[in-house]
């Protein structure tokens, strides 16, 4: 596998704090900001702002955090990008529902942000999923990160997203173990996407059968999963999810600088 990829532009990486000793072997585009007030306190944020230079700063703001007054009048921390997502609303499992949709969110930021470039998230597993990308697309998103590409019919329908203006870059998952692989399951559900299809589907049933084997090896994995994507040239770069798996991260951008030498 040639990596870099030379057609690709992007490669971000989901930036945590256990990754800030070692943010000079990552020679990544951008450093993706989680909104998880719950787990990253302001002292992380401000690790994140003191490391990460502007250029290469992507922030994410989880609508499910916000009314229209607040976006209206919250104070955007320094970052080249925003990262519009959905969130995990924890006021919904307390009865309170959420008061805006990501669509709405997106359509406030565009008239305050003075001109930020607004990107999206679209989860290509769902094959309902192109009417969302299309709103997010119309309400103003010029990019988008995908969740990772697991399931048989996730790469249809990536390709049958619009092209043209729109940065499409594809996410992956970075399991080291089966665990690890069904977390992701249940981060990947949602609104028309059931549960038993998703583990039934042959290649989703693959990845599980890879990760229960004694012999499976994570990194080997991921550079299959690259190789998948590779093919593709409907996408611009990748995202990586490490949640954790600093090891592989690492290695693989290790492999990646001595690729280009």
């Amino acid at each position: 596998m040639l990596f870099p990829n030379t057609q690709w532009m992007h490669y971000s990486i989901e930036w945590s704090p256990k990754l800030t000793k070692f943010i000079s072997q990552l020679s990544a585009s951008h450093f993706v900001l989680p909104d998880l007030p719950d787990i990253y306190s302001e002292k992380d944020r401000d690790e994140y702002r003191n490391t990460i230079p502007l250029e290469k700063r992507i922030q994410t703001l989880a609508v499910c955090g916000h009314t229209e007054t607040t976006l209206k009048h919250m104070q955007l921390q320094e970052a080249g990008k925003l990262l519009i997502v959905g969130g995990n609303d924890k006021r919904k499992e307390e009865g309170v529902a959420c008061s805006l949709s990501t669509t709405d969110a997106v359509k406030i930021l565009r008239d305050v942000t003075d001109g930020k470039e607004l990107w999206g998230v679209v989860n290509p597993n769902n094959d309902q999923s192109l009417d969302s990308l299309l709103e997010k697309m119309d309400a103003g998103i010029t990019g988008f990160i995908t969740q990772p590409l697991l399931c048989t019919h996730a790469f249809d329908i990536l390709d049958s997203y619009p092209k043209g203006e729109v940065t499409y870059i594809a996410g992956v998952a970075m399991p080291k173990t089966v665990q690890n692989l069904y977390f992701w399951l249940k981060l990947l559900q949602g609104r028309n996407m059931d549960r038993d299809l998703f583990l039934s589907d042959p290649l989703f049933d693959s990845h599980v059968k890879y990760f229960e084997s004694p012999d499976c090896d994570s990194f080997g994995w991921i550079q299959k999963e690259l190789e998948k994507l590779e093919a593709d040239t409907s996408i611009d770069g990748v995202h990586f999810m490490p949640m954790g798996n600093v090891e592989d991260l690492l290695a693989l951008f290790h492999k990646k600088k001595t690729t280009a030498i």
